[in-house]
């Protein structure tokens, strides 16, 4: 199984796969303090940006819920 931490690269892996107290501070730490972090970071803007316009006036998301409703009407 494939995570949003592998296929994205926007999230941590909780040490041993079991939430734990240690394993969540670690995890923060990774993401807020870090280079890794900063990376994270960057990634999760650029992919808001993408939903943005994904879901605008124009965007793919709006196009296609578009076109599923004149086929639903037809």
């Amino acid at each position: 199984m494939r995570s949003v931490e592998v296929v994205w690269k926007i999230g941590v892996r909780i040490e041993g796969g079991v939430f734990t107290k240690t394993g969540a501070i670690k995890a923060l730490e990774q993401a807020l303090s870090l280079e890794q972090g900063k990376e994270m970071r960057h990634r999760v803007g650029v992919l808001k940006q993408l939903a943005q316009e994904a879901v605008g006036p124009n965007g793919s998301s709006t196009q296609d819920l578009k076109a599923l409703v004149e086929i639903i009407k037809s």
